[in-house]
Parts: C-alpha cells; structure tokens; sequence
C-alpha cells in the first residue's frame, strides 16, 4: 500500500541504499522490506549478522542501515563498530531496531555510533516514518560526492572529515565516528584548512556552500565572470 506521506525523497541508485540486517529470528524485518519496497524505495535484507562484513562489502555508501537486536549470539555493538571500518558505511545513518529500552543499554548503542532506535515490536508505518525522515535529513546534507567533487585535492579521508563538519559535529564526534583520535581529527583540519585557504571551521563550510550553491544556481558563474569583465 502506498504510503500518504511523501518525504520527497529521491533514491534511484544503489548507493542510496537502505540496508535490513539482522538474522533468521528477523522476521518483522521481512515486513518492513515489503512495505518499503511498495514506497519504491530501494532496500536490501540480509539476514546474515554475524557475516555481514563479508557481505556488506559489495555495497557502495548506503544512507541508511537499520540493524536488528534479536539475535543470541552477535554483538550488534561489535558488528556495528567493525562496519564502522568500512569507509563505505562512515556516512551512513544508522538505527538500531531493540526490545531493550533500559536507558544504558541505549546509551551503549549511541555511544557505538548508531544515529537512533526503534523499539521493538514497532507498527511499519511508524518505522517507515522514522526512517524517511532520516533519509531526507541525509539527503540535505551537503553529499560526500559533492564535497569530491568541489574539493579535488583533499584525501579521501579529508573528505569524511569534512562531509562530518558539514554536519555541524564537534571534533571529538567525528572522531568518534572515523575510529581515531581528536588529535588526528585536528591535523586533518589544519591540511584541509591549507588546501582550501581558510582559517577557521566556518570558513570551509563556507566554501564548500558557494559551490553547493552554484551548482544549484550555474547563472551565477555567468554574472561573477561579467562583474570581473567589468571591474
């Protein structure tokens, strides 16, 4: 059944994938694969968590990856902070989908990097709502291919960093997130801070939001190169 809301969410690649992991005790997950696959929404289920690596590696930068807590033996902590080494998962929301509501257990799971949680048992049309929401949230953020794009000359490791200062997050986050020290964080900065000839935080997201800007706006590339013509 198609769903009333319409988040505007484009998704017409693979590499704006939802992915479903969790088990073969998973199977509300089957359900919210159905209900998203009558949304068009492209999602892919496996139900393999203790082998996901593996698995997971033919996926190119996903948005969205929701991972299932009923399983008796895997560690979706461990198994979240091992795909967490996996740059093509760095980007990529995460919720957790739990029957455990203890306050520490959640603290545990956004403290391993996950972005939300779902209780579980959970109504598939609500679940479908939390998750678009989180699609379109990711889909305004400036992309990573952008910031490539815009940015030649950073590394690719530059690039995360700087996709996650787009997000306004603090140094110790995105430290969190790329598996490192803030003291590594720092010395990306101070390289992305030279390659781009700025000085500050600020002042490269700045930079980085007048080419998001004239690539939504290519008149404007017309009128400086007029104005310079004229000065």
């Amino acid at each position: 059944m198609k769903s009333q809301y319409d988040f505007n969410v484009k998704n017409k690649t693979n590499k704006y994938s939802i992915i479903l992991l969790g088990s073969q005790y998973s199977s509300h997950l089957i359900d919210l694969k159905h209900y998203l696959v009558a949304q068009q929404q492209p999602v892919i289920l496996i139900l393999s968590l203790c082998s996901a690596i593996q698995y997971l590696d033919k996926i190119r930068h996903p948005i969205l990856l929701l991972v299932d807590d009923l399983h008796p033996v895997c560690n979706v902590f461990e198994v979240f902070i091992h795909l967490r080494h996996n740059s093509h998962f760095t980007l990529a929301h995460s919720i957790l989908l739990t029957p455990q509501q203890q306050p520490d257990y959640l603290y545990q799971a956004f403290m391993a990097g996950y972005d939300d949680y779902i209780a579980i048992p959970y109504n598939v049309q609500h679940a479908y709502l939390r998750i678009m929401t989180h699609l379109y949230r990711q889909q305004q953020q400036l992309q990573y291919y952008d910031i490539q794009q815009y940015c030649p000359q950073l590394t690719p490791r530059e690039t995360e960093v700087m996709h996650w200062l787009m997000r306004g997050q603090s140094n110790k986050n995105i430290a969190n997130r790329l598996c490192c020290s803030p003291r590594t964080i720092n010395k990306h900065l101070e390289h992305i801070f030279r390659k781009l000839s700025v000085a500050t935080r600020t002042a490269a997201v700045a930079y980085i939001n007048q080419y998001h800007w004239r690539k939504k706006n290519p008149q404007l590339l017309f009128e400086d190169f007029d104005q310079q013509q004229q000065v």
